[in-house]
């Protein structure tokens, strides 16, 4: 049977809270997903975050990516994002770094999880 729903698992480590997103895509999951962030960093005055993509199944379009990053509310303003991802989609890197930066959030995407936890770390 095939699996249609996102899950995710999340921890704190070292003050950097962390999501491991896994299942297949699909918009409306990942619209749950951002409230409940954004409901936990206002509780927990969140300053880092660390999202682990990589295996997730499917990919947003450059247009579903562009309009879900841009309506990323004020409530990720002032936060770190990590994104960890696959290799194969790097092309993707500088597409999301600028989208996530134009509308006001720091934001950097890797393929190595350590080295996305100490850029968190840095900041």
């Amino acid at each position: 049977m095939e699996n249609n729903k996102v899950m995710y698992s999340i921890s704190e480590n070292e003050e950097i809270f962390e999501i491991v997103i896994t299942g297949k895509v699909k918009s409306g999951y990942i619209e749950k997903i951002t409230d409940e962030v954004i409901a936990i960093k206002k509780e927990a005055n969140l300053k880092k975050l660390l999202v682990d993509i990589r295996t997730i199944e499917g990919r947003f379009g450059y247009a579903e990516s562009y309009f879900s990053v841009k309506k990323y509310s004020s409530s990720f303003h002032g936060i770190h994002i990590a994104l960890v991802d696959i290799p194969e989609d790097a092309a993707w890197e500088s597409f999301h770094e600028r989208t996530a930066v134009s509308a006001g959030v720091s934001f950097r995407w890797f393929t190595d999880i350590d080295n996305a936890r100490a850029w968190l770390k840095s900041k």
